[in-house]
């Protein structure tokens, strides 16, 4: 009985047993600027509208004595006044053999329409990052099928990339 809820005992030693609280004092966009409460940069929090449905969020940075956070999803509901809640803990994934082959979302949470996976496991979304001198070296080019990068900015095997493009250009492909 107690390994099926180690990982709920493990996720409760995690937490922190009590929340500051601040207020939301402006929204712009995808960023939401609040008055408190005292959180450090990437430490996870959550807005409570004024119907009472919570917003995850995550505190990337300050203005002044203000706090700025991003949702994860969306700011639709949010309003000034609405009560902000830091949580106490990092970003973090759940990981393990139960998840392979799954389609998951960017949150971690399986959207394949298959039963939740048991995983006991959890890492911190920020990693540790090795030292770049200290990596293997890339030495063998791989081919991306995309001319213009093959020839101008050639990919090496193991070389880590960013494909970003705008939906209307990945819809036209």
């Amino acid at each position: 009985m107690t390994t099926l809820l180690t990982p709920y005992f493990a996720r409760l030693n995690r937490a922190q047993p009590w929340r500051w609280h601040g207020q939301v004092l402006e929204s712009v966009g995808q960023t939401i600027e609040s008055s408190g409460p005292p959180a450090s940069v990437g430490e996870c929090c959550e807005i409570v509208d004024h119907l009472g449905c919570p917003h995850s969020a995550e505190v990337i940075g300050f203005r002044g004595s203000t706090v700025l956070s991003m949702p994860v999803e969306t700011t639709e509901g949010i309003r000034f006044g609405d009560r902000v809640e830091a949580l106490g803990i990092r970003p973090e994934i759940e990981v393990g053999q139960e998840l392979m082959g799954r389609v998951l979302d960017a949150r971690g949470v399986p959207i394949d329409e298959m039963p939740a996976p048991a995983v006991s496991t959890t890492l911190p979304l920020d990693g540790v990052v090795r030292p770049p001198l200290d990596r293997v070296p890339i030495k063998t080019p791989l081919g991306t099928g995309i001319r213009v990068l093959d020839g101008l900015l050639t990919v090496g095997r193991g070389q880590r990339v960013a494909s970003l493009a705008a939906r209307a250009w990945a819809r036209a492909r």
